[in-house]
């Protein structure tokens, strides 16, 4: 299992100080609230988005709301992670 904070998240819409947990075959288990430190957390800067597939053609927030991209991603799909630096 990973842990993955950032700035913000972004999954359906903008989510500050959130992080994404995965399972080890990277399945979305699920987008919570970052309230404390949790030990073993990575921490990305920028947004963090998860994605069916690689979208390194997204380079802002604006292009990310726009794509809908996030909206196929359901708890449970085997996701790649992607970031965009603010």
């Amino acid at each position: 299992m990973r842990r993955i904070a950032a700035h913000y998240i972004f999954w359906k819409k903008l989510l500050p100080l959130h992080y994404i947990e995965l399972g080890d075959d990277n399945t979305l288990i699920g987008v919570f609230p970052l309230n404390e430190e949790i030990a073993g957390t990575e921490f990305k800067d920028g947004v963090i988005f998860p994605s069916l597939d690689d979208q390194q053609e997204i380079k802002s927030v604006s292009e990310l709301e726009a794509s809908g991209i996030t909206d196929a991603v359901k708890t449970g799909s085997k996701v790649v992670l992607n970031q965009i630096i603010l």
